[in-house]
């Protein structure tokens, strides 16, 4: 069976991928394709994590797990998310490494469905508004716990993917930006759910439609619907179109408001992200998104 492990990271979108994908539930499922709910197996999986953790896992234990979720025998392909497979939000920096537990965390997840061809799914985010992100979804640390003692020019995703490659998942990795989402949100569905441009999916402008007025957000699915864009190119054309033109600064704008950041500093951040995700784009056995 192909499995589909989406492990974060957090603050890319991650709730919103799951809801796309559970819109297209029926559609997938027809094509034994599983979607299961997230109650039917995150706490199934956080606790296998720490119980496998730097242990080997029982045979076929993968398979008594994915009989515990629902997944029928003849599922051909699963899509699990559960976005603190890497670690929880408290502990995802690490002094000069994003999440110092991954590899361990992963590992166990890897041991548990060995034999079934497993594929590590992952999105990335500038730094520079994931970390400000990060903070204000969690209230254990404060700023100076979370992020004081960080390395702040060290921290490289690329590290963390090669890390989580050189684990060698049987199906390799798939990997996008979180900055490329509204144009690139039809192609990371397929991606995951493994099916080409000829199926329609729902939700493929959802991430498009979250920065544009509801009127003109509805007015994109009626021109999406209408022209019906034979492929990725076309359909990021227009909708880049779309958002050009009818898009709301606000929606998009990120507050910033760390001590001691400065402009200069936001700038360098993003400057070396883009450096970064040309280091990652050229990895062997991933699949780049953009």
């Amino acid at each position: 069976m192909q499995i589909i492990l989406h492990i974060g990271a957090h603050a890319t979108n991650e709730d919103a991928l799951l809801r796309a994908l559970l819109a297209n539930h029926d559609r997938l499922h027809g094509m034994g394709i599983a979607v299961p709910g997230p109650a039917r197996y995150r706490e199934l999986l956080r606790d296998v994590i720490a119980r496998l953790e730097g242990a080997e896992a029982a045979e076929g234990s993968g398979d008594l797990i994915l009989d515990e979720i629902g997944i029928a025998p003849e599922t051909r392909r699963v899509i699990l998310s559960y976005p603190h497979a890497m670690g929880f939000i408290v502990g995802a920096v690490g002094r000069e490494m994003l999440y110092p537990a991954a590899t361990r965390r992963i590992g166990a997840l890897l041991r548990l469905f060995a034999g079934h061809e497993v594929t590590l799914a992952l999105g990335l985010r500038n730094p520079a508004t994931w970390l400000p992100e990060l903070l204000a979804r969690q209230t254990a640390k404060t700023e100076a716990e979370f992020i004081g003692r960080v390395d702040l020019h060290a921290l490289r995703w690329s590290h963390l993917v090669t890390r989580l490659s050189d684990m060698r998942p049987t199906g390799g990795m798939i990997v996008w930006s979180d900055e490329g989402a509204p144009l690139g949100w039809p192609a990371i569905l397929r991606a995951l759910a493994g099916v080409g441009w000829e199926v329609r999916l729902a939700e493929a402008d959802a991430i498009a439609r979250s920065l544009l007025p509801e009127a003109a957000g509805r007015a994109l699915g009626l021109r999406l619907a209408q022209f019906d864009p034979p492929d990725a190119q076309s359909w990021a054309a227009l909708v880049a179109d779309h958002l050009r033109d009818h898009a709301d600064p606000a929606l998009a704008e990120v507050e910033i408001a760390l001590s001691g950041w400065t402009q200069p500093l936001v700038d360098d951040l993003g400057a070396r992200y883009e450096a970064d995700l040309g280091r990652i784009a050229v990895l062997p056995a991933l699949t780049w998104l953009g």
